[in-house]
Parts: C-alpha cells; structure tokens; sequence
C-alpha cells in the first residue's frame, strides 16, 4: 500500500502539479504587482485573502480528473485497474497541501505582526472560498465532460462574489472579512467534501467503469 502511494505521488510531482504551482505564483505575481508586500490595511488584506489566494485552488480543484480526460490514459488505468478513488485523493490532497503552504506564507508577508491563530483562520477563510468553488466547477465536469464548461461556471461564481451586497447575509456569499466565522468555514468544508466524493463516484461510472 505504502510503495502505491509513494509511486503515485512521484507521478504527480512529476507530471501534474507543476500547473498547479504555476497558478499560485502567478496569482501572487498579479496581487504583489498590486498591492505589494508589507503590512496591509483590512481592507486590502481582504481583498487578497478573499478574491486574489482562492484561484490557484479553483485551477488546482477543476484539473483534478482532466489528465484521465484523455481517452489513452483511462484505457491504461482500465487494464491496471487502478484505484481511481486514491490516485484523486491523494492529488486533491497534494495539491491542497502546496496551494496551502504557498497561500501561507504569502499571508504572513501581508500580515505581519499578527497572531498564529489569526493567520490560521485568514488562511481557512481563504482555502474554504477556492475549495468551494473549485469543487462546483469539479462536479460540473464531472457531469457533462467539458472542462470549458467547468471552468466558465467557476471563475463566474467568483466573479458573482465581486456584486454580492456586503451589509445582507446570504448563504451564497463568500467574502465575509473581517467577519469571519469559523463554524461556517468547516461547513463549507464539510459541504465540499461530499461534493468532492460525488464527482469522482460520477466521473468513474462514467468514464472508467
């Protein structure tokens, strides 16, 4: 189990998490150029908090079936009878990992000064918007085989959090800073869980099994 496990995550270092990376630094790139380093007011901490760090992990979350999208690479994974299951566990997890350790130190440089635990929750506040998110667009592919469609349906749900009003609380409403709340992050995450696991039951059946 150990040497299947080591073995997989060689071939996603390998051949699939390099976009990944690249996605996060060139969304730094393009809030850096913005806004800079060095302590920020609240208002542009939020601002790249909430709408610059979450997009790495839409790219990151929407590509995660897309290399077995390839007609070749599913007839491989037929005649191994691979464990489709764990090969998507395991890269979600990577990737969240990578996108994770990034978008930290990131927010450490913004933020300077402030407390561990509140740069824990800025990061949570940030991960859960682009999980979110990122899981609609996973689940979308997984259902219809477009990943344009995927990604449209995405980045226009962020985009749609741009024109939310700020002073009306809505369920759909991602960008809440500086009001923050904790327990709704882990239902967000608890939510795209189940999503998560959906859409790879719904990409097998359709295109593996």
């Amino acid at each position: 189990m150990l040497s299947k496990v080591s073995c997989q995550l060689k071939i996603e270092f390998k051949h699939n998490l390099l976009p990944s990376i690249l996605a996060s630094f060139i969304m730094i790139g393009i809030a850096y150029f913005i806004f800079g380093l060095g302590k920020l007011d609240g208002n542009s901490q939020a601002m790249v908090i909430e709408r610059f760090l979450p997009f790495p992990g839409i790219f990151s979350i929407v590509t995660l079936f897309y290399t077995e999208h390839q007609s070749p690479i599913k007839d491989i994974l037929r005649m191994r009878q691979s464990k489709l299951e764990l090969i998507y566990l395991l890269r979600f997890t990577l990737r969240l990992i990578i996108w994770s350790i990034i978008s930290y130190i990131y927010i450490s440089l913004l933020t300077e000064g402030q407390s561990l635990s509140e740069l824990i929750v800025f990061l949570l506040h940030s991960l859960s918007i682009g999980i979110f998110i990122g899981i609609i667009g996973l689940f979308l592919f997984s259902c219809t085989n477009n990943i344009s469609i995927a990604f449209l349906c995405s980045v226009g749900l962020m985009l749609a959090q741009w024109f939310l009003p700020k002073n009306k609380p809505s369920l759909l409403k991602l960008f809440t800073m500086p009001n923050i709340s904790i327990n709704r992050i882990f239902l967000i995450f608890a939510f795209s869980l189940v999503l998560l696991v959906l859409s790879i039951i719904i990409w097998k059946r359709k295109n593996i099994d």
